[in-house]
């Protein structure tokens, strides 16, 4: 090999060694911050993939051209230069996944400026390594593929800075939810299966029949991510956009899973005023006309009558001590649905939704409500520094006994418990996808009678990632027959002795046996009678065991619970039973 050409190749190779020193790291620090935040989900995991695939391409690239121009030398009978490895680590410390865990936005901030450096820095050493192969009679594809991920960064980066920049906008105190850097971030390499991202688009832009495909398409609960891209969306959006939506479509936007709790109540009382007014009227014109449909008159009454359930219901707030209820679902079609919190869901250290059973109609919903509310008072008694939000949920059609031969509304069979079981584990999408970051909590769902069942199906749907608790009441079974098939860590079980439907075990086994795996806790003593329906519904009753240990349960008071009384086998259960009677 002539003098001269050995002294250039080897020249050669020393810059491109240099230069992979220098620049075949410079993805790293993006990738870690990354990668130590990749478990929030949304499209961040995949955007991690894309990053690691481009990390590696550079530097396989920086390998390829030192080892091209190695190999050249040794071909012009020099000495094969070693080659170094320009591969480097990108070890981080992961946090521990969490539902609620926030995000640091200043991390953000550091990966968009790693990202932008890379895109100048690769493009100008991509290139600089193309011409050292091309002098060195080598191809300059190392090159090109180095340049290539340069452009590649430098493509991400103005799209990733306005997202941030939205985000900011919202998130004043620098943190921002995993759903937000998950989809409001990287929403755009989430995948997409049914098209939302599409259907969002047009429903920002005041299109009633995207945001009705959304709800229909929420109903089904298919899309464990629907919530949190709703969530994004929502976030991403104008003031005017959000006032267009919240006037022309009031009746779908409270319908939507993922919307702060503010939102949801706003758009939900604009509509129930909508709707008590045109009901109002159509039922002032009907009953002035001799020719008015009696069925049509009875059916604006019954829907009155829903609606005054809902006011009442509401009413129940903001008294006595309990914080302002927020209406957070409000749908009159059909037998009607609601569902109505104490308390603030997207600030709550603590968020326990109860799911009711058999016979509950939306005109009765401020019995249920005053539940929650109760429930409220006593778990706010036992942690006055906890943020508690109670939430009544009846966002399904629950069987009724005077249907006990329909498919669908009977609780002989689980038809409504199935068709319930998705709009549960959405509107528990929602509430993850909406609470703020700067807060942990605790998730609990409660679930009575023929409500448990339902909420156990809809634990199902959502495996390892549904509840922090479930709290079955008067359960004839969750619809399986381990407590493990249900991938949730906490789960109780509450029956009073007395309680007809709560041994039936008809829904898979009886989550109070031994065999099932869950944890019973007291409710109250056995009554003189062996059964009494009205056992079924005392699980709320003030003051009761049964009120304090829930309110415990929902705290994650565990130590605090009141005990099962020890029996002495000397006393007689029945007394009464063994009274003389009077003169005897």
């Amino acid at each position: 090999m002539a003098a001269d050409t050995a002294t250039e190749l080897e020249l050669a190779f020393t810059r491109v060694v240099r230069l992979g020193r220098e620049y075949a790291g410079v993805l790293d620090s993006p990738y870690r911050c990354l990668i130590a935040k990749a478990w929030v989900g949304g499209g961040a995991p995949v955007f991690a993939e894309e990053l690691r695939v481009r990390r590696a391409r550079v530097q396989a690239a920086f390998q390829e051209a030192a080892a091209q121009i190695a190999e050249q030398i040794h071909r012009q009978g020099g000495r094969r230069p070693a080659v170094p490895t320009f591969a480097t680590p990108a070890a981080v410390v992961s946090p521990a996944p969490s539902g609620f865990a926030g995000m640091d936005i200043p991390a953000m901030q550091r990966l968009i400026a790693g990202l932008e450096r890379a895109g100048q820095e690769l493009r100008h050493a991509g290139a600089r390594v193309g011409a050292e192969l091309r002098a060195s009679g080598l191809p300059a594809a190392p090159g090109h593929q180095i340049s290539g991920v340069g452009v590649w960064a430098h493509e991400q980066v103005p799209g990733l800075r306005r997202r941030l920049e939205l985000i900011q906008r919202d998130c004043p105190g620098g943190l921002t939810t995993p759903v937000m850097t998950g989809f409001g971030l990287f929403g755009g390499y989430a995948p997409d299966r049914h098209g939302v991202g599409a259907l969002l688009d047009a429903a920002a832009t005041g299109d009633v029949v995207a945001l009705q495909r959304l709800v229909e398409l929420q109903r089904t609960g298919a899309d464990r991510q629907l919530a949190a891209r709703v969530n994004a969306w929502w976030q991403s959006l104008g003031a005017a956009e959000r006032q267009r939506l919240l006037t022309g479509a009031p009746h779908l936007l409270g319908r939507l899973d993922g919307l702060p709790a503010m939102v949801r109540d706003q758009a939900n009382r604009a509509y129930l005023a909508q709707e008590k007014q045109a009901v109002t009227a159509e039922l002032a014109r009907l009953r002035q006309s001799a020719q008015a449909a009696e069925a049509r008159v009875k059916e604006l009454e019954g829907r009155l009558r829903q609606i005054t359930a809902v006011e009442r219901a509401l009413a129940l707030g903001g008294r006595d001590g309990r914080p302002p209820a927020l209406l957070l679902l409000f749908d009159p079609s059909g037998p009607g649905k609601a569902a109505i919190s104490f308390g603030n869901p997207d600030r709550a250290t603590s968020i326990v939704v109860s799911v009711p059973g058999t016979g509950t109609t939306l005109e009765g919903i401020d019995g249920d409500a005053e539940r929650a509310a109760v429930l409220w008072e006593h778990a706010w008694a036992s942690a006055p520094d906890a943020q508690i939000a109670s939430i009544a949920w009846l966002g399904y059609e629950a069987p009724q006994w005077g249907s006990i031969f329909s498919s669908d509304r009977s609780p002989a069979n689980l038809g409504a418990a199935e068709k319930g079981a998705p709009a549960l584990a959405s509107f528990i999408d929602g509430l993850r996808a909406a609470h703020q970051p700067a807060t942990d909590a605790r998730l609990t769902v409660i679930g009575h009678s023929y409500g448990s069942t339902l909420t156990g199906l809809a634990a199902k749907l959502r495996p390892h990632d549904f509840a922090d608790q479930l709290i079955f009441l008067g359960s004839p079974g969750v619809g399986a027959r381990h407590v493990s098939e249900l991938g949730v860590k906490s789960v109780w079980v509450g029956e009073a002795p007395d309680d007809p439907v709560a041994d039936l075990g008809v829904y898979g086994a009886d989550p109070s046996s031994t065999k099932f795996g869950a944890k019973n806790f007291y409710v109250r003593p056995a009554s003189i009678l062996p059964y009494s329906l009205k056992a079924h519904s005392s699980y709320w009753d003030r003051g009761s065991p049964s009120i304090r240990n829930l309110a415990f349960l929902v705290n994650g008071q565990y130590d605090q619970l009141i005990p099962f009384p020890q029996l002495d086998p000397t006393m007689n259960p029945f007394p009464i039973l063994l009274q003389q009677p009077a003169g005897g």
